[in-house]
């Protein structure tokens, strides 16, 4: 492939001058890589690797034995499409089928109760900080929702945190400052309580000793 390409670059005519020679060349220098790369079985897996989550459950934490029983799974499965009339590598899929269902299974009952009970001694000795990181693993992260605001004129649409908060500083400065004056009238219109002056009287020391 690296030949073909080689000798498509060098038939090209002379009148497209030395820069199109060395852009196709640089091109190509490209290309081989990316073809070396695919070729030397060098994955996005082993270059990248996965993203992991900041918040884990069970499955995360027990990637690696889920993984190696996934992958008996897969291989048991793959014989069964090979040859789906053998007996035997059929009873082998359903066998792995099962393994992998009751694993599962167990290692997510072994998850939520070692977390249970670490958030129980966390409540127990009073330590808050692992009693909400114990919460914070069954319930996962809350979502940060942010909603725009208007501007005071409304004419713009404000998204980012700095300009929302100057916004809601603004509309209470202006709320709170603002001299309003209410009418005797809607005063007057208001219901009235009746007085009570046995709130005044001191209290009797039997009835100190109910509210302590």
């Amino acid at each position: 492939m690296q030949f073909g390409m080689q000798r498509f670059a060098a038939s090209l005519p002379d009148f497209w001058g030395d820069s199109i020679h060395t852009c196709c060349f640089a091109t190509f220098q490209l290309f081989d890589c990316l073809i070396c790369l695919i070729q030397g079985g060098s994955s996005t897996e082993e270059v990248l690797g996965f993203s992991s989550r900041k918040n884990k459950d069970w499955f995360d934490e027990n990637s690696q034995e889920i993984q190696e029983l996934l992958a008996k799974k897969r291989a048991a499965h793959q014989a069964h499409l090979t040859k789906p009339s053998c007996p035997e590598k059929k009873q082998a899929f359903r066998r792995a089928c099962s393994h992998l269902q009751r694993k599962l299974r167990e290692i997510q009952n072994e998850w939520w109760t070692s977390l249970a009970k670490r958030t129980q001694l966390s409540a127990d000795i009073g330590d808050f900080r692992g009693f909400y990181e114990a919460l914070k693993a069954v319930y996962g992260p809350s979502p940060q929702v942010q909603s725009p605001l208007r501007s005071s004129d409304g004419k713009v649409l404000l998204s980012d945190k700095i300009s929302i908060l100057n916004r809601w500083s603004e509309h209470f400065q202006s709320l709170f400052s603002t001299n309003r004056s209410v009418q005797d009238s809607a005063l007057l219109q208001l219901p009235q309580q009746p007085l009570r002056l046995e709130l005044d009287e001191v209290p009797t020391l039997d009835e100190t000793y109910i509210l302590v």
